[in-house]
C-alpha cells in the first residue's frame, strides 16, 4: 500500500460467530471500539443484542418482573441475530432464508448491516478518511454476502468493493478485495487468536518465555 503504519488509518471489522466489534485505528493504535464496559454493547452479535436503550432493561422488570438475572441472559444469550431470526445464531443460516423472503430473516440481516455501516461510518469520520477496511473472523472472511451488503453505496467515501473477487475468496489467507477505482484498501485477513493469546501472556511472563515461542 505504500503507506507509513505511522499514518495508517483503519477499520477492523472483526466479525465471528459469536462476538463481534469494529474498532478505529490511527497511526498503529486503536482509538476506539464498539464494545463496552462488557463486549454486549456495539453491533448486532449472534446472541448478544448489541446497542440499545438503556431503559429497555428497566421497562422489562418493572412492566414483566424479569429480575436482573433474566434481563442478563435475555439480552446476552437470547437477542441478537438468534432474537430477530426467531430460529438461528448463523448469520449463515439467515443468509440462506433471504432469497425466500423470509421475513425475520430479511430483517435480521438487514439488521445486522445497518448497525456494522453505522459504526464503520462514524469511525471514517474519527478517523478524518480511511486508508484500510479490514474483515475478519469467521464471518468476515468467509461471507462475502456480508462484506458486498456493508460495502454497498459506499463509494461515496471511497469504498468500492471488487464484487467478482469478493465472492471468489476462501477466507485461508489475507486477499485484496478492492477495485482499481477504490481509494480504500478492502482486505480479509484470517484471524488467530489463540496464537496471539499465547504470545500476549508470554510477555506478561517475561521475555525468556516469550522467547521459546
Amino acid at each position: 500500500m505504500k503507506i507509513s503504519l505511522d499514518s495508517l488509518k483503519i477499520v477492523v471489522c472483526h466479525l465471528g460467530t459469536g462476538g463481534s466489534s469494529v474498532a478505529a485505528i490511527r497511526n498503529g493504535h486503536s482509538i476506539d471500539t464498539s464494545m463496552g464496559y462488557t463486549p454486549l454493547p456495539g453491533l448486532v452479535m449472534s446472541t448478544r443484542c448489541g446497542d440499545i436503550d438503556p431503559m429497555l432493561a428497566v421497562y422489562l422488570m418493572t412492566a414483566y418482573g424479569y429480575r436482573s438475572d433474566d434481563v442478563m441472559d435475555l439480552l446476552s444469550r437470547k437477542s441478537g441475530l438468534l432474537g430477530v431470526s426467531g430460529f438461528s445464531s448463523d448469520i449463515r443460516d439467515i443468509v440462506h432464508r433471504i432469497d425466500g423472503k423470509e421475513e425475520q430473516s430479511v430483517l435480521a440481516f438487514r439488521m445486522y448491516i445497518h448497525r456494522l455501516k453505522k459504526y464503520i461510518g462514524s469511525y471514517i469520520v474519527e478517523l478524518g478518511g480511511l486508508d484500510v477496511l479490514a474483515f475478519t473472523d469467521d464471518i468476515g472472511v468467509h461471507s462475502w454476502e456480508v462484506r458486498e451488503s456493508v460495502c454497498e453505496g459506499m463509494k461515496w467515501c471511497g469504498i468500492d468493493l471488487e464484487k467478482m473477487v469478493n465472492r471468489q475468496v476462501t477466507g485461508d489467507t489475507a486477499s485484496l478485495l478492492s477495485s482499481q477505482r477504490s481509494r480504500v484498501h478492502i482486505v480479509t485477513i484470517p484471524t488467530d487468536e489463540e496464537l496471539i493469546i499465547c504470545l500476549e501472556g508470554a510477555k506478561l511472563l517475561g521475555t525468556e518465555h516469550a522467547s521459546t515461542l
